[in-house]
C-alpha cells in the first residue's frame, strides 16, 4: 500500500464537475497530464492505496482506492467530463465538511505543490502524518481508521539523499531562492523534518552558523581566484607578500572532507587564542623538534613569522613565513605536496595542541561525515569555465572522492601545487533566472552535471484570494497567458510578487496598497524590461485595449502626421497617423480603482 495525493487546480474542473466526482466517489485525471502523472495514475495507483483528495491547496477527503481498473466516463449517466478523463473508484475514510486550506511545508505530495498525482516517499511518511493526517483527519499511520482498510503500511526505509548537484530554474518571482532554504536543509540534514516554515528557517540559520551551509552569488567578474584559490597581495609595514588563499569552494571542500565545522573546530579556536597571545606579547619563543629556539610573531594575514635564535630580526626582515593553512592541513592529515619550513610548522602545531589542550584529530568514520552545502545564486550569470576551471569534471557524482568511489578523480591545483578532489558529502544547489539568460544558453558542461528542477508561477496559491474584489489567481493567470503568447513562458511573472499582498488579505485596504506597490515597483518595470518599452504589448498584457479609457493604465493616443507637418510632408503614405502611448503616473486616480485591475482579466469593452 502507498499513500498518494490527487489534486486539481481551479481550472481543471468547474464546481459541477467536481461535485459530480465527489458524489460518485471517483478519482480522475486527464490522459494528457504531463510529467508521467497520467501513467502513475493508470499503472501505479492500486487498489487499497490511500489518497489525500484535494483541490488546489484545499484538502477535502482521505479515501481508499477500491479498484485498480480504469472506468470509462461513458459508463456513467450524465457524466459532465469528456472522454479523455481516466476514472478510479474510491471509498471514503474521512471527509471534511468543507474544504480546508493547507499552507504547510511543501513537498511533491502536499496540496500546495503544483502536481496532480504524486505518491508519498517512504522516507517522508512520518512527515505526511505530521502535517496532513494528524491536523486534517486526526489520524495516525497505525490507527484503526486506516488499518481497517485491510492494507499494510509500507515501513519506512533509510533516507535517500537528494542529488549532489541541483539547479532550481524559472522566471523571476517563482521562489527559487526561497526554496533553496528547504533544499539546503534537506541536503545537510536528510533526517530533519520541519512542520512549519519557521522551524525550517531556524534549522537553516543554525546550519549557516555552523558553516555547513554557505552562500555565494555568481556575476560576470567572478573568477577562479575567488572561487577556488588565488594569489593575494598582503602588506605589512610597507612590505608586500603574495600568499595562496583558498576560495569558498576549496575551503568548503576541505571542511566537508574532514567533517569540520569551523566554528566548533578545537584547532581553529586554539589558533585564534595563539594569535591573540602573539598580538599581546609581540613575540613568543618556542623550540624546534631538535631543541633549537626560534621566535614567533604574527602581523595579521595568513602566516606566522619565524626568526631562528642564531639570527637577528633585523637581518631577516619579516622572517620566515609559516602558513597557518599548512598547520591546519598537517593537523588534519591532509595531503600536502610540499610544506615550506616544515620544522617550524610542526613545532608551532605541537605548541598549540599542548598549550590549548587540543586532542589529535580524528576523521569521521565511514558514513558519519556530516553533509555540507554550497548554494550558488544566479549560477547562470557567471562564466563557468572561468570560475570552475579544471574542477568542472570533479563535481560529477561518479568523480567525487569517497570510500566507495572507484572512479574518483584528483587534480593538482596550479597556484598551490596541492592535490585536490571534491568530497561526496558536499552538495551544490544553484538558482538561475530564465528571464536573465535562456536555459538553452547555459554552459553545456554545467547542464550535463546538474539536475534541473523547473519552478514556474503558481497562481493556484491565490485561489479565492480577493483584494477589494480583485481575484489574484485570475489576475496572475491572465497576465502570464498573454506574456507566453507575446514573448515566452520563461518570462512570465512569478507568484512571489503577490505574496505580500496575499499575506495582508485580512486587512483589505493595506493589502490593496501593497498590490499597487507591486505593480509600481515590480510588474510594470519588469514588463518594460521584457518588451523593451514596446508599450503596445504592455497594453495587451494589462488588458488596456479591452478596457474603457478611464480604467486604462497605458493610454493610446493617435496623432495625424498632417497635423504635425502639414500637407505634402512626404512621409509614409500608408500610415497617416502615429500612435503614442502614455503610462499614467502612479499618483493618477486610475491606480486606486480596483476595477482597473479586475479589467486585466475581466474585460470591459466600450459600447
Amino acid at each position: 500500500m502507498k499513500f498518494w495525493k490527487v489534486s486539481h487546480g481551479k481550472d481543471s474542473f468547474n464546481d459541477v464537475q467536481f461535485d459530480w466526482l465527489l458524489k460518485n466517489k471517483l478519482l480522475a485525471i486527464h490522459r494528457d497530464t504531463g510529467r508521467n502523472q497520467a501513467n502513475l495514475f493508470l499503472n501505479e495507483l492500486n487498489e487499497g492505496d490511500i489518497v489525500c483528495l484535494s483541490k488546489s491547496n484545499k484538502v477535502k477527503a482521505l479515501v481508499k482506492v477500491e479498484s485498480s481498473d480504469i472506468r470509462s466516463v461513458d459508463t456513467y449517466e450524465q457524466c459532465p467530463l469528456g472522454e479523455q478523463w481516466l476514472l478510479k473508484p474510491y471509498s471514503v475514510i474521512k471527509e471534511l465538511p468543507k474544504f480546508k486550506i493547507y499552507d504547510g511545508v511543501q513537498r511533491g505530495w502536499s496540496p500546495n505543490y503544483n502536481s496532480t498525482c504524486f505518491s508519498v516517499p517512504d522516507k517522508e511518511l512520518s512527515l505526511f502524518e505530521k502535517v496532513l493526517l494528524e491536523p486534517f483527519f486526526q489520524t495516525k499511520l497505525n490507527e484503526s481508521v486506516i488499518l481497517s482498510t485491510g492494507a499494510k503500511i509500507t515501513p519506512e526505509t533509510e533516507d535517500v539523499a537528494m542529488n549532489l548537484n541541483t539547479i532550481l530554474y524559472g522566471p523571476p518571482g517563482t521562489g527559487k531562492t526561497y526554496h533553496t532554504i528547504e533544499a539546503a536543509v534537506e541536503a545537510a540534514e536528510p533526517s530533519f523534518k520541519a512542520s512549519s516554515r519557521k522551524e525550517l528557517k531556524e534549522k537553516y540559520d543554525s546550519l549557516v552558523e555552523e558553516k555547513r551551509v554557505r552562500f555565494v552569488t555568481f556575476h560576470q567578474s567572478y573568477g577562479y581566484e575567488e572561487f577556488v584559490e588565488g594569489l593575494k597581495a598582503n602588506s605589512n609595514n610597507g612590505e608586500i607578500s603574495y600568499d595562496v588563499e583558498p576560495g569558498i569552494f576549496k575551503q568548503i571542500c576541505e571542511d566537508a572532507r574532514q567533517g569540520v565545522e569551523p566554528d566548533n573546530d578545537p584547532l581553529e579556536q586554539a589558533i585564534e587564542l595563539f594569535k591573540a597571545e602573539l598580538e599581546e606579547t609581540s613575540t613568543i619563543t618556542l623550540k624546534t623538534l631538535r631543541g633549537n629556539d626560534f621566535d614567533v610573531q604574527y602581523h595579521g594575514n595568513t602566516t606566522f613569522r619565524v626568526f631562528p635564535e642564531a639570527t637577528s630580526h633585523e637581518d631577516l626582515g619579516r622572517g620566515y613565513p609559516v602558513s597557518i593553512d599548512n598547520i591546519r592541513k598537517l593537523y588534519r592529515g591532509l595531503s600536502v605536496k610540499k610544506i615550506y619550513n616544515s620544522s617550524y610548522v610542526k613545532s608551532i602545531l605541537n605548541h598549540i595542541k599542548k598549550t590549548y589542550n587540543v586532542n589529535d584529530f580524528e576523521a569521521p568514520k565511514q558514513g558519519e561525515a556530516k553533509n555540507f552545502v554550497l548554494v550558488i545564486d544566479e549560477i547562470n550569470r557567471g562564466n563557468i569555465s572561468k570560475i570552475f576551471g579544471e574542477l568542472i569534471t570533479l563535481i560529477e557524482e561518479s568523480k567525487r572522492s569517497g570510500e566507495e568511489q572507484d572512479e574518483a578523480l584528483e587534480v593538482v591545483l596550479p597556484n598551490s601545487g596541492e592535490p585536490f578532489s571534491v568530497p561526496e558529502n558536499l552538495y551544490l544547489i544553484g538558482t538561475m533566472n530564465t528571464a536573465d539568460r535562456s536555459l538553452a544558453m547555459m554552459d553545456t558542461a554545467l547542464r550535463r552535471r546538474f539536475d534541473f528542477v523547473e519552478m514556474m508561477p503558481r497562481p493556484e496559491l491565490f485561489h479565492e484570494v480577493l483584494i477589494n474584489g480583485i481575484d489574484l489567481e485570475a489576475l496572475l493567470s491572465k497576465m502570464n497567458q498573454r506574456i507566453e503568447v507575446l514573448y515566452d513562458r520563461e518570462h512570465t511573472l512569478g507568484h512571489a510578487f503577490f505574496i505580500p499582498a496575499k499575506d495582508l488579505v485580512g486587512k483589505q485596504d493595506l493589502a490593496f496598497e501593497t498590490l499597487k506597490s507591486v505593480f509600481k515597483n515590480k510588474i510594470i518595470p519588469l514588463l518594460e524590461e521584457y518588451f523593451f518599452e514596446d508599450w503596445n504589448k504592455i497594453r495587451l498584457v494589462l488588458g488596456d485595449n479591452q478596457k474603457v479609457e478611464e480604467l486604462q493604465f497605458v493610454r493610446e493616443e493617435k496623432q495625424s502626421f498632417d497635423s504635425l507637418f502639414g500637407n505634402n510632408h512626404g512621409l509614409n503614405n500608408y500610415q497617416q497617423e502615429e500612435k503614442n502611448y502614455t503610462l499614467l503616473p502612479f499618483d493618477n486616480d486610475v491606480w486606486n480603482k480596483p476595477e482597473a485591475y479586475i479589467g486585466i482579466y475581466k474585460a470591459k469593452k466600450e459600447d
